[in-house]
């Protein structure tokens, strides 16, 4: 049966269709694939346009962009490259892997009294450059810290670490052994606590926002001087209490084991005193002072002009 005008128009247009689609498709192509052979490249040769100076136009040289070298950068990059291997005093970047046994070396801070009660024990207070943190020692190695310790480099081997309560903390095994450095002792941790001596001291106002277990230098008025009996474990016990004051605030510096004796001729003096524990009572922050040759240190060899105005205002 031959076909209908109307199917056959309809066969012509489908027709058109698919060869206009076709043929846009072989454009497409051609434009994204051109044949070499139909094209031929001519050189041509482009002067280079020369652009009068202005001030919006910089011309970077190849190291432009590299960041200029900081003083001490280098060290301190290669410190913190040695983080994943050595445990510090922060803990919080320290690893847990059952059976972990690791060397660990701080500058002891605090000795608090030892137990009477079996096993004997003490708890000390550490610290390095990067935090603070603390450890309970046992039986034989009870006795080898004490007091006359603070500011020396202890170095413990075979700790382990512990988890309680989202916190880690430091343990000792068995087998784990203690050696005390002598205070004359030379090495990079030893150093770094001398130089607390040179480092620049803060005021009243900077004391209170420092964080809790820092150590600081601090000068001011020495403007008050008590002692107070306190009963710790049933026995009495004597507690220096100072007040130190400037024209920002002041700061309640207190210790167990000075005496009044040995501030009584810097009463109402400027003072400063070298390698302060922050310390948290009550709510507000109080210095503690370190024993031990390595401890705390007072000095009145400081700028103190200031200090000496306010105190006279």
């Amino acid at each position: 049966m031959p076909p209908t005008p109307k199917r056959q128009r309809s066969h012509e247009a489908a027709a058109m269709s698919a060869a206009d689609t076709i043929a846009a498709r072989r454009t497409e192509d051609d434009e994204l694939h051109p044949d070499p052979q139909q094209h031929s490249l001519i050189e041509i040769p482009v002067t280079p346009e020369r652009r009068a100076p202005s001030e919006d136009h910089v011309i970077l040289s190849p190291d432009a962009n590299a960041a200029p070298a900081s003083p001490a950068g280098n060290r301190a990059r290669f410190m913190s490259g040695l983080q994943p291997s050595k445990v510090t005093c922060d803990l919080t970047t320290a690893p847990i892997a059952p059976g972990l046994r690791f060397s660990f070396e701080a500058v002891l801070i605090v000795a608090y009294p030892a137990s009477t009660t079996s096993p004997e024990r003490r708890y000390v207070e550490l610290t390095d450059q990067h935090g603070s943190t603390g450890i309970t020692v046992w039986n034989q190695h009870v006795h080898a810290l004490g007091p006359t310790s603070v500011g020396c480099v202890i170095k413990f081997t075979r700790l382990a670490l512990t988890m309680h309560n989202g916190k880690k903390s430091l343990t000792m095994a068995k087998d784990s052994t203690i050696h005390v450095e002598q205070p004359t002792y030379d090495g990079m941790l030893m150093r770094w606590w001398r130089n607390f001596l040179t480092e620049p001291s803060i005021n009243c106002l900077q004391f209170h926002d420092t964080p809790v277990l820092t150590v600081v230098n601090i000068a001011g008025i020495l403007g008050y001087i008590s002692v107070e009996q306190k009963m710790v474990k049933g026995e009495p016990k004597h507690l220096l209490v100072m007040y130190l004051t400037d024209r920002y605030g002041k700061v309640e510096v207190r210790s167990w084991n000075h005496s009044d004796t040995e501030f009584n001729h810097f009463l109402e003096k400027p003072i400063l005193l070298n390698r302060v524990r922050v310390c948290l009572y009550a709510g507000t922050r109080t210095g503690e002072l370190l024993t031990g040759p390595n401890g705390t240190k007072i000095t009145q060899d400081f700028d103190h002009e200031d200090l000496d105005k306010y105190w006279s205002e």
